[in-house]
């Protein structure tokens, strides 16, 4: 299916926005498909980063419900642990850098570092790092406290790609010189809706003419 938006960049955008599978035409005569990554990338598997989650209705996998200590014992949520507490206290003894995740469930899962609203959010899990990654991931052998910030917002990040992944919110943006999609330009993956928003706002601002 084929549009041509021969308007101004924010209706271009619009149009993008609210269309899946659309062949659209921008005033720089670029051809854009923007389709959603049926496949997604999930954001724990590229750094390692770990997810043991407290929710009795989602990620409710072995690997998702078991944590090992510093000597290789396995633990399991809920079956070790009495509470929140004791994970946060496990989790500091056995050298795990961490952030506590928010779930908001109403009518789609939210993720986050706080609690939204008393009735609909609820403690969700934690995302981790041990030290020994943390080292390896930013080549320092002391840990300080700028390199713990770091690891902190490295989390941060992840949490950001982990709410799209499981909300079906990462893009794969195409780009033609044609609607018959033969006059490949270039293409681009982006995670999140509002990061969608931006990308195509910055890329349909310039305006690039077509060789």
């Amino acid at each position: 299916m084929l549009q041509r938006v021969n308007v101004t960049n924010e209706k271009a955008l619009e149009a993008l926005q609210q269309v899946d599978g659309i062949m659209t035409q921008v005033e720089d005569g670029r051809w854009f498909l923007v389709e959603h990554d049926v496949c997604g990338s999930d954001p724990l598997e590229g750094l390692g980063v770990g997810f043991l989650s407290t929710s009795r209705r989602h990620f409710t996998d072995d690997i998702y419900k078991s944590i090992d200590n510093k000597e290789g014992e396995t633990f399991w949520v809920p079956d070790d642990f009495a509470d929140c507490d004791e994970i946060e206290d496990f989790l500091a003894r056995n050298d795990y850098i961490y952030i506590k995740v928010y779930c908001y469930d109403h009518g789609g899962l939210s993720l986050s570092r706080g609690s939204v609203c008393s009735w609909d959010s609820y403690p969700f899990g934690y995302l981790y790092l041990d030290k020994r990654q943390v080292r390896e991931i930013f080549q320092v052998k002391r840990l300080s406290k700028k390199t713990l910030e770091r690891a902190e917002k490295l989390l941060d990040s992840v949490l950001k790609e982990f709410d799209d992944y499981i909300n079906g919110a990462q893009y794969n943006v195409r780009i033609f010189s044609s609607p018959d999609m033969k006059d490949f330009i270039d293409s681009h993956f982006v995670s999140g809706y509002s990061d969608l928003c931006d990308f195509l706002e910055k890329e349909l601002s310039q305006n690039r003419e077509i060789a």
